[in-house]
């Protein structure tokens, strides 16, 4: 049950996070760069940081979510790593380390969810894994790519 919390506290936190970057960024009186230098740890926090605490309180109810075999050690160095990029935008965004500093974080991020939401397709097509994590994340990934190129094109054209 915890788990699917995490799910949706998860969704609705980069769903508000984006509402508030694409508010921001219809005033004229905030900077693009800020704007996207926050968003950054705004969206890995939740969907890194949650998922790799996620991973590593409830790793197992997580993996039965998901239909996947539990107690992996690979699973906890993937959560280590999810844990890793939130940290890593909270100390870029903190420190402020700037606006590339901010999209190697986001790149890197965005490499690892975009390689999962290929295994979660691949689970839910060719394994008949159709658990819900496995239909959703390619959709959800498309998503989020369609909404960062907004906010990224700002910090990077202006």
């Amino acid at each position: 049950m915890i788990v699917k919390i995490m799910e949706w506290v998860r969704l609705g936190v980069i769903s508000l996070a984006f509402f508030f970057a694409y508010w921001f960024l219809s005033d004229a009186q905030y900077d693009a760069v800020w704007v996207f230098e926050w968003l950054v740890p705004a969206i890995m926090v939740p969907m890194a940081g949650f998922s790799g605490f996620e991973g590593l309180i409830w790793g197992e109810e997580s993996a039965r979510e998901k239909g996947y075999e539990t107690g992996s050690n690979y699973q906890k160095q993937s959560d280590i790593a999810l844990l890793s990029y939130a940290f890593t935008a909270l100390m870029v965004f903190v420190f402020d380390w700037g606006k590339f500093a901010a999209l190697a974080v986001l790149i890197c991020g965005m490499f690892f969810f975009f390689f999962s939401g290929i295994n979660h397709a691949l689970q839910a097509i060719f394994h008949k894994n159709f658990h819900w994590a496995n239909i959703n994340r390619p959709f959800i990934l498309f998503a989020l790519i369609l909404a960062l190129i907004y906010p990224v094109m700002r910090a990077f054209v202006s």
